[in-house]
């Protein structure tokens, strides 16, 4: 169990620190932010454009915390009992609790107030989906959330007749657009906004190395391009860094729309996009995340030196969250010396991203390039579509044999079993979502392994869920003509 749990998110204690890599153009923002968290309002909510730099700079703030820091990553939360599990596992690190609801998460805050020596700093991340908006789901999420965030601010020792001798608590809030609910008397705001123009050309130049005649002098244009968000600059820079974009290719990329085409052999070329399948996935992506966003992420993507990496890169935009090694080479279906290779281009590449002060490496994707790179999975180009479709099966057996594992340990150690597979939901959830074939139902060769998997689903799903995915395996069987498989998998 313990080789398999890998939290992401984490506790910082000890003396500030700083992560040894300069946050180009953003010295202002991290002093003005720290000002604010520092100040009489006891939250501050960071909001800006995906893509803008705010979790590199929430990283960088809890690194530079003076007392104790939980950060806290909630991409793709939108249950409350889940902001509870994810905050809890960043608190307890012993797993001496076995609940996970409200009153814990007040408890080991008040605990940790009492212990440490300066103020406490929470700090979460990626809170879209508590940050309100328009619909009825939106709106409760919020309202729950700032519950939570009141009465965590508003919590004192009861045993104490003043807060003297206890820290108090801070909270950070990153999201995309301004948290709302809470009274301006609670909380202030900071907007990051794009890195103005000399800092992006500095980053740019800082991170291309040495370049030719012709890209120096589309160096503007790419700056412009990129609309000051490091994310694009990052990736842009390392597009120049390979040397591949030079002469005539250098300049369709700047000023043309790419998308890339299968030559009989199976290899890929660069054209101009003209399938209206293609233009239509595109523009429902471009509204998604913006034209100019997008413009940047498909240069990114089919200037990759290899057709492997471009690939590779579809196939592991299916992990949701951080991932090691050793799953990326399961996903790929290759060696783990091969899968090293893959991944350390990609990051050289900046589709994948480290976290250097992480206990371990992880590798991550933003999910800016995650939604672009699942499009290009799901639309017609032949030669990502067949990565991306070997891809799912081959995610899709990895997490069941996660699954199988996880299930022997439920009459074991329910908490342990609970909190991997809590821990890695999202996960466990698009690979149970993923469409469902007969042949993979009759992998799972012994009667055992499927009994404990039901056993698995009993345990952490609703019966919403279980009937969903019990439908789909019943219609793969049916389509193979195994009618007893129906049968037994109501029995």
């Amino acid at each position: 169990y313990t080789t398999l749990f890998r939290s992401k998110n984490h506790l910082q204690t000890g003396e500030p620190k700083v992560s040894g890599q300069a946050i180009k153009g953003r010295d202002l923002d991290l002093n003005l932010i720290m000002a604010k968290l520092t100040g009489a309002k006891e939250i501050v909510n960071l909001y800006g454009s995906g893509g803008v730099g705010k979790t590199t700079l929430g990283k960088e703030i809890s690194l530079r915390w003076p007392g104790q820091s939980i950060f806290v990553d909630m991409r793709e939360v939108a249950e409350m009992k889940d902001v509870y599990f994810q905050i809890m596992m960043a608190l307890d690190t012993k797993r001496t609790v076995l609940t996970y609801d409200e009153n814990p998460v007040i408890n080991q805050l008040r605990k940790l107030r009492k212990e440490s020596p300066g103020d406490v700093l929470l700090l979460l991340d990626n809170v879209d989906n508590f940050s309100g908006g328009n619909g009825d789901l939106l709106k409760t999420l919020n309202d729950k959330m700032v519950k939570l965030l009141q009465t965590l601010i508003k919590d004192k020792d009861r045993n104490a007749k003043d807060d003297e001798g206890i820290a108090r608590l801070k909270v950070a809030l990153i999201s995309r657009t301004r948290f709302q609910g809470l009274t301006p008397c609670e909380s202030d705001c900071y907007e990051v906004k794009a890195l103005e123009k000399g800092f992006s050309q500095e980053l740019i130049l800082q991170k291309a190395g040495e370049l030719s005649v012709l890209q120096m002098g589309k160096i503007e244009k790419i700056v412009d391009m990129c609309k000051g968000y490091p994310l694009l600059l990052n990736g842009m820079a390392a597009t120049l860094r390979q040397k591949i974009a030079a002469g005539e290719k250098f300049l369709r990329m700047v000023e043309d729309e790419l998308t890339t085409s299968e030559t009989d052999e199976g290899e890929t070329f660069l054209s101009p996009v003209q399938n209206q399948q293609e233009r239509e996935a595109w523009q429902s992506l471009s509204k998604e995340i913006g034209e100019e966003k997008l413009s940047c992420l498909r240069k990114m993507f089919f200037f990759l030196p290899t057709i492997n990496l471009r690939s590779s890169a579809v196939a592991l935009s299916l992990f949701c969250y951080p991932f090691s090694e050793e799953a990326a080479a399961s996903v790929l279906g290759v060696e783990s010396s091969e899968a090293v290779i893959v991944l350390e281009g990609l990051r050289s590449s900046a589709v994948l991203s480290v976290d250097p002060d992480a206990k371990e490496l992880l590798y991550d994707i933003h999910p800016l390039m995650r939604s672009f790179l699942r499009s290009i999975g799901n639309t017609g180009i032949p030669v990502f579509r067949k990565a991306y479709d070997a891809a799912k099966d081959r995610f899709r057996e990895l997490y069941f044999s996660k699954m199988i594992s996880i299930a022997a340990l439920l009459d074991k150690d329910y908490v342990s079993a609970f909190e991997y597979f809590d821990h890695n939901k999202l996960n466990f959830e698009l690979a149970l979502d993923l469409p469902f074939k007969a042949e993979n139902f009759h992998r799972l060769k012994e009667h055992h392994e499927r009994a404990i998997i039901y056993h698995l689903f009993e345990a952490m799903l609703d019966n919403k869920h279980r009937e969903k995915i019990f439908k789909s395996w019943t219609e793969a069987t049916e389509e193979d003509g195994r009618e007893g498989g129906k049968k037994f998998l109501f029995n």
